[in-house]
């Protein structure tokens, strides 16, 4: 039966709790716990505000084993309906950069924690950092989750959406499946922060709240996110606020911010959100809030993006590597999903405390050193390699004075051996017609400004605020080698005390593939960026109107996205001089295919070489023309200062066309 409340204008909260929180030493747990989860509950016991708790099934266990009583009285305020509980997972992880097994491991995992320790079996999960994939909502659903909670203000200029959806619960399309979603705010929540912190009024934070969150009925979510803030102060930046002497006791100055919210709205229980009866047609409608622009929304600014924990941090290129070169490794049974969940803990992967992170590092080493005698590299192209029925293919190879051209009647491919063993195109014959998939462009092709430069293919580039590198600046040291099926066209770059380049081509003449291997070793300076594997897709070729790009993003299916009705988009784009790029594909199985149903180009990145973050730039010009390209990262730059400097990156490419 749906309950017809008097107030429509609902409000609710939840506090995220995260023992393992990046710049927490362990030593300091307790005081967390003593000055934060204490005071929390004390809040909770004291009031009906109605306060949700969001906690991983990790920091459930770990405040178990500090502090079993705040479980004793945690479990005694959720049998009184008091508050209840949020799900997440085992640890906090980054599900769109992850593969699926450990996903839906880490879900269920948490599950069995929460049902062990709480004796609950949560039906709304909380989005890990707030970064969604369609995928997650298929791993949540199939976890009998009913509803998840994700931010709004990352999402609100998604063209398929319209402003009034933020007061009401909708559906979330996902890739196989859809679930109810309930909007966070990171705007409201980041300015109850600051209220509390000092750094906002009390007259500024209602005015602010008030006229943002104008509505006549509906639900607005006051606060979702940390817990440890409170009281306590982490240390992560050199602006993170103080705590203020004029309010020593900042859990009181909560309950005076919701003292005055509660005389204007009716503060709800999330789980009694399906009994309340919203009359508008906004309410409950079917929405897709991923597009090829922004295919995984991220909470708060464009700065917190995917890339910060994919090749940012401390050193993510090198964990990331790991972590995928243990999970392909075979074995994955619990103790090893168990020790990946852990492993992939997005807090590892920002402002993580010194300690903790060398003990990561040397634990992750240790189980990864135990794959090294494995030559990751050779062991792909042993098992690519044709020894039995070894059957000469019949080919054209001309190694020219500034070009390598081959040419075997059905496939073809250029190299420019003056700008760095550089693809200048690789196609299909047709008809006698060479039908260049990917190609050079060069200055001039296109009319719009910003695309007035050479648009090379398979290049390199490193680059900081001072310098910029890349292996198109000259003619390297080329060699031509043949072995089995394989022809081989190696080139090396190097520039003195800065960079050095090793490239290599391979292409399969029996199966037809052609790959790129790329290993980057820096010396003293330290790039902002590298990013290797550019592409261009010929639109000449495909139909970008047809054209579709799919790739998994943490679930079990690939998601599609069409790329006809998009405006230009650069996810290389830098926000400022700190954060260098915008967005990527998670690309958890490897491959990322782009197809217009006649033609197809399909890429695969072989993650246990080197990861290395896709991203997109597409741009349309003059005479229906328009300019498309794939490339990817090893790193990014953003607010995290690494001690960590890694100086040697790898990776490996596979492209099939068709």
């Amino acid at each position: 039966m749906k309950t017809n409340h008097k107030k429509k204008k609902f409000v609710y909260l939840f506090f995220h709790l995260n023992l393992f929180f990046s710049s927490l030493p362990k030593s300091k747990r307790k005081e967390v716990i003593n000055k934060c989860y204490w005071p929390l509950l004390n809040l909770i016991n004291d009031s009906d505000f109605n306060i949700g708790i969001e906690i991983t099934g990790w920091t459930l266990n770990e405040i178990k084993k500090i502090d079993h009583k705040w479980i004793i009285l945690f479990k005694k305020l959720l049998k009184e309906k008091k508050t209840y509980l949020i799900g997440s997972s085992y640890t906090q992880a980054i599900f769109p950069l992850i593969p699926h097994e450990v996903n839906d491991f880490n879900i269920k995992y948490g599950k069995q924690i929460y049902k062990k320790i709480l004796n609950q079996t949560p039906k709304i999960a909380y989005v890990n950092e707030q970064c969604l994939s369609k995928s997650v909502v298929d791993l949540y659903k199939n976890q009998n989750y009913k509803t998840l909670i994700m931010d709004w203000d990352s999402i609100k200029n998604n063209p398929n959406i319209k402003p009034e959806y933020q007061f009401y619960p909708q559906k979330l399309k996902g890739n196989k499946s859809i679930i109810n979603v309930i909007w966070n705010s990171s705007n409201n929540f980041q300015n109850f922060q600051k209220t509390v912190h000092s750094k906002l009024s009390n007259t500024e934070y209602f005015e602010i709240f008030n006229k943002v969150n104008s509505y006549k009925e509906g639900v607005v979510s006051v606060y979702g996110s940390d817990a440890e803030i409170f009281d306590y102060r982490l240390k992560r930046f050199e602006n993170e606020a103080s705590i203020s002497n004029k309010d020593s006791n900042e859990w009181k100055k909560i309950k005076i911010v919701l003292d005055k919210l509660q005389k204007k709205f009716t503060f709800l229980n999330l789980n009694q959100i399906n009994k309340i009866y919203f009359k508008s047609k906004f309410n409950k409608q079917v929405v897709d809030i991923t597009n090829i622009k922004n295919n995984l929304p991220t909470k708060k600014q464009k700065r917190y993006n995917p890339l910060r924990w994919y090749v940012g941090g401390q050193n993510n290129y090198k964990i990331n590597t790991a972590c995928w070169r243990i999970y392909l490794s075979g074995n994955k049974n619990k103790k090893v999903l168990k020790k990946l969940c852990y492993y992939w803990s997005s807090d590892f992967r920002t402002h993580i405390e010194k300690n903790r992170w060398e003990n990561l590092f040397s634990q992750i080493k240790k189980d990864e050193k135990k794959l090294l005698k494995k030559n990751f590299l050779n062991k792909i192209f042993e098992k690519e390699t044709n020894r039995t029925n070894y059957k000469k293919n019949v080919y054209f190879l001309e190694n020219k004075t500034n070009i390598i051209h081959y040419d075997d009647s059905k496939y073809f491919f250029e190299f420019d051996k003056e700008r760095g063993l550089s693809l200048i195109s690789f196609g299909l014959i047709k008809n006698k017609m060479h039908l260049s998939y990917l190609r050079k462009y060069n200055q001039g092709y296109f009319y719009n400004d910003k695309l007035s430069v050479d648009f090379y293919c398979g290049h390199n580039v490193a680059e900081n605020s001072n310098i910029k590198i890349s292996d198109l600046d000259a003619r390297g040291d080329i060699k031509i080698t043949k072995k089995n099926n394989f022809i081989i066209f190696s080139n090396k770059f190097y520039r003195k005390n800065i960079i050095d380049i090793q490239k290599k081509w391979y292409f399969d003449t029996h199966k037809k593939i052609l790959y790129l291997h790329n290993k980057i070793k820096t010396s003293d300076i330290n790039f902002l960026t590298i990013r290797s594997n550019y592409f261009n897709i010929n639109h000449d070729i495909f139909n970008f109107n047809k054209l579709k790009v799919s790739t998994k993003n943490g679930g079990l299916e690939r998601e599609v996205f069409a790329l006809k009705g998009n405006i230009n988009f650069f996810h290389d784009e830098a926000i400022s001089p700190k954060f260098t790029a915008k967005n990527c594909f998670g690309n958890t199985d490897g491959y990322i295919n782009f197809s217009d149903n006649k033609n197809q180009v399909s890429f695969k990145v072989y993650n246990e070489v080197g990861i290395s973050a896709p991203m997109l730039c597409f741009s349309k010009d003059r005479n229906n023309s328009s300019f498309f390209r794939l490339l990817t990262s090893l790193k990014e730059n953003n607010d995290v200062e690494s001690s960590s400097i890694n100086r040697t990156f790898e990776n490996l490419i596979s492209i099939k066309i068709k």
